[in-house]
């Protein structure tokens, strides 16, 4: 649509957005952020009853449509008329009754044009009757009544089609009405422009006019007529060949659940929210999924309500966990209800994918511990299951926790014992059960801890894999995870362009599809790469936006390295007060949480602020001590590319110190670990350091 607006205006008109579902209204949302300097004019209508989702903006006319006027309300009489004038008295009547609202003076006048009251005479309309003679209704429901009662057949087409909903295709009418009756129905209503005709490619619909008609035909059936016509709808439905419940059971559950037949229902809308997944529209599934848990209370209590219960919660949490994140109250809830089920109906099997989310909130929340536990416990349950789908999420999540504890090389030996058993083909539906996918998620930790350990070339092609890997699995929120991890490898080996690339197409989908982490998370890797590439002003606003949506979320994991993102840059600029609050505040969360893997890092950062603020002859001596304690808990992760900044940092601040030479042949033992293949800013600053003094003299 961007394209299009670029070389001609584009007026865009949404209806009945009231009706709307959340993919729906994402994309209006998206519109409004995306279309501001475009040519494009957005109509959005809806009833009063609508709340937006975007609040207040300047961008925005919100139009309150109030009733007619007395000259509007002629102007449409007189259309209706073609220029024929009516009795003053009968014009009169029909702008009193009508109180300004446009659909009922068109219905009036309709109504007063097919009645034997008047006879067109000269250019104009004569009244031949009394007007008392007119039975005038009381309200446009009744006007609009008074119109289908007067139907042969269009009276039964308009309840059918206003029971199927506001747009009805013409191969449902004939299912459920003679041949005979369908068609002169549709004549009727058709000439009347009751509804509309639409010829789409494979089949042809009808609409209502509009919706008000569509509710005038509803309500004209009895409560039991309409049950009645939901369960024949949808027994129509589910008998067709299947292909159009497949594509949207959400239709079946619609008809189902206002048929009353409330356990069937449920069980369609389980089957549309989990279709929605597959898609990737996370908001319309738990619009689905909540719309089944909302009918378990006309059911009655017993293991049939339970199981249906059991089976929508756990579907649900895959689906929260992009949108509300791992950490929220929403993810831990809604496995921890599902584990209470489980104990109810003594569901072992069901077990193990509600513990996986449990221990994924309890990480991301930074409750380490909890989840270092419960991963522990997974692995207990695979071996006693022997399923190869539990043995490959256990080593992923004991891979994922020991990361955060910050133990690289236990970290690749259990993604390596993921790997091993992983099949993309055999566990592609793994991402719709455990959030992400697990060979995914295995290659990162990987390429990571083998960046860690001074193995650049391995953990340059562990990344590629991850990529490709990604992008085949066909799972929008594992290929946006994926993409932000590869940003972030990037910025650590100085490539801020591809960084800044990868961060960008993470953004796109992650705000396409509303995964407010990896929203958040991309925004700051976005701002590191601007930043690195020299657009230091763009780079900080992107960092402080992202920084800002970052504690909107419940990701107290990730607080800590956040923090040194923005901080790394604060530091940069030399706003050291403001580095120095941030870093105090990550320093406090990994106290609180026990996620050691970003420890050295900060303490890194800390060395390095100290010696930028640092006058002649004072700071040095603090830096130092930064900088060894960074280095001595990265050497105890395994982390030798940590332990290598910090090495570098601690020369630095050694410099003309009796124990440069010493920190220096430090330097060169840490060097020996790494293998061709980094070009890294903190190696090439490394392999200068040494060399600025001869070997032989390091070594004496």
């Amino acid at each position: 649509m961007l394209e299009v607006a670029a070389r001609t205006p584009v007026l865009l008109v949404l209806e009945d957005l009231q009706a709307a579902d959340p993919s729906t209204l994402d994309l209006v949302e998206q519109g409004l952020d995306r279309f501001d300097d475009s040519a494009i004019l957005m109509l959005l209508v809806a009833r009063d009853e609508f709340q937006t989702t975007w609040g207040e903006r300047r961008d925005i006319i919100d139009m309150r449509l109030r009733r007619l006027d007395a000259t509007a309300i002629k102007s449409i009489i007189g259309g209706i008329c073609g220029g024929c004038a009516l009795p003053e008295e009968l014009l009169t009547q029909i702008e009193s009754k009508c109180d300004g609202v446009p659909l009922y003076a068109e219905e009036f006048t309709k109504m007063v044009l097919e009645s034997d009251l008047l006879a067109k005479r000269e250019g104009k309309y004569e009244l031949v009757r009394p007007l008392s003679n007119l039975a005038i209704p009381s309200s446009l429901q009744d006007s609009l009544l008074a119109r289908l009662d007067r139907l042969r057949d269009g009276k039964s087409v308009a309840q059918w089609g206003a029971a199927i909903g506001r747009e009805f295709s013409y191969e449902l009418i004939k299912a459920l009405l003679p041949d005979e009756i369908a068609d002169n129905g549709l004549k009727e209503l058709l000439d009347l422009e009751v509804i509309y005709k639409r010829k789409r490619t494979l089949q042809t619909t009808f609409i209502f006019k509009h919706a008000l008609i569509q509710d005038a035909a509803y309500t004209s059936l009895l409560r039991s007529e309409r049950r009645e016509y939901h369960a024949t709808i949808a027994r129509v439905l589910l008998e067709d060949s299947g292909a159009s419940v497949a594509q949207s059971p959400e239709i079946a559950a619609h008809h189902l659940e206002l048929a009353e037949r409330y356990e069937e229902a449920i069980g369609y809308w389980l089957a549309a929210g989990k279709r929605a997944g597959e898609r990737a529209t996370n908001k319309e599934g738990l619009a689905h999924f909540n719309k089944g848990l909302r009918l378990l209370d006309r059911l009655p209590a017993g293991r049939a309500r339970d199981s249906l219960e059991l089976r929508l919660q756990m579907a649900r949490g895959p689906l929260l966990i992009p949108i509300e994140g791992n950490g929220s109250v929403a993810v831990r809830e809604t496995f921890s209800r599902a584990l209470e089920l489980t104990n109810v109906l003594s569901a072992t099997k069901e077990r193990f994918p509600i513990l996986f989310g449990l221990r994924s909130y309890f990480l991301s929340s930074g409750q380490l511990q909890k989840a270092h536990d419960l991963s522990r416990e997974l692995s207990r349950l695979a071996d006693q299951t022997g399923d190869p789908g539990h043995r490959l999420e256990a080593y992923t999540a004991l891979a994922n926790t020991l990361f955060f504890r910050g133990d690289f090389i236990e970290t690749e030996n259990q993604a390596r014992a993921a790997m091993e058993i992983y099949d993309p083909h055999r566990f592609r539906h793994h991402a719709h059960i455990y959030g992400t996918d697990p060979g995914v998620l295995c290659l990162s930790r990987l390429s990571n801890a083998s960046w860690q350990r001074g193995r650049p070339d391995r953990g340059r092609i562990q990344l590629a894999e991850m990529l490709t890997l990604a992008e085949d699995v066909g799972h929008q929120f594992t290929l946006t995870s994926a993409l932000n991890l590869a940003a972030l490898l990037r910025l650590w080996r100085r490539e801020p362009e591809l960084a800044r690339e990868c961060a960008a197409r993470s953004f796109t989908i992650s705000e396409e599809h509303g995964y407010r982490f990896t929203y958040a998370w991309s925004r700051m890797l976005h701002g590191q790469a601007l930043f690195d590439l020299g657009q230091e002003d763009e780079g900080m606003r992107e960092l402080e936006t992202g920084f800002e949506h970052t504690r909107t979320l419940s990701a107290k994991l990730m607080e800590p390295w956040f923090g040194a993102i923005l901080a790394t840059a604060k530091i940069a600029k030399g706003h050291m007060s403001e580095a120095n609050a941030l870093l105090s505040d990550a320093l406090d969360s990994v106290a609180e949480s026990g996620t050691t893997y970003a420890l050295p890092t900060l303490h890194c950062l800390k060395g390095e602020m100290l010696l930028e603020a640092a006058d002649i002859g004072r700071g040095e001596d603090d830096a130092y001590d930064s900088f060894l304690t960074a280095a001595n808990i990265a050497r105890s992760h395994g982390s030798r590319a940590t332990e290598l900044r910090a090495t570098v940092g601690i020369v630095k601040s050694r410099r003309g110190q009796p124990e440069e030479i010493e920190a220096r042949r430090l330097l060169r033992d840490v060097l020996v670990y790494f293998t061709p293949g980094e070009d890294s800013k903190d190696l090439g600053e490394a392999l200068d350091l040494v060399e600025e003094y001869p070997a032989a003299e390091i070594t004496r």
